[in-house]
């Protein structure tokens, strides 16, 4: 099953998510809002301590996006609507978001702007990672 993920795809994917969080997390969308949620203010941060978070990034979505590369292999072999794997993923994601910063005091509106990225870059992955041409 791990033969046929499309390597270029995955990476695509990761790239890409990592793309929509820079604009979802900017001042210009929900940047502003998310900051007032976590309670802090707009760090100064170096080039070099922004490039390094942008590579965590890639590599933490690399990682998500060959998750739901296998999620989609097993809903081809058991034929489950992609559509279903996906919102699957998307519950999945959202329950674990909300157990693990329910302990954590976080705001709601933090956890749905996080909530609302995992959900969206879910949905952009599988439609990268299923409908890649080649």
């Amino acid at each position: 099953m791990l033969d046929q993920i499309n390597e270029v795809a995955v990476v695509v994917s990761a790239i890409l998510c990592v793309a929509i969080g820079s604009i979802w997390y900017s001042p210009l969308v929900l940047g502003g809002l998310w900051i007032r949620a976590v309670g802090s203010t707009v760090p100064e941060v170096s080039q070099e301590e922004n490039f390094f978070s942008i590579g965590k990034g890639i590599v933490a979505h690399i990682l998500f996006s060959a998750v739901i590369a296998v999620c989609i292999q097993i809903s081809i072999v058991n034929t489950i609507p992609l559509v279903h794997m996906t919102v699957l993923l998307s519950l999945f994601l959202v329950a674990y978001m909300v157990s693990t910063v329910a302990w954590e005091k976080h705001s709601f509106v933090r956890i749905l702007i996080n909530a609302g990225y995992g959900v969206l870059t879910t949905f952009v992955s599988v439609g990268i990672i299923a409908y890649w041409p080649w």
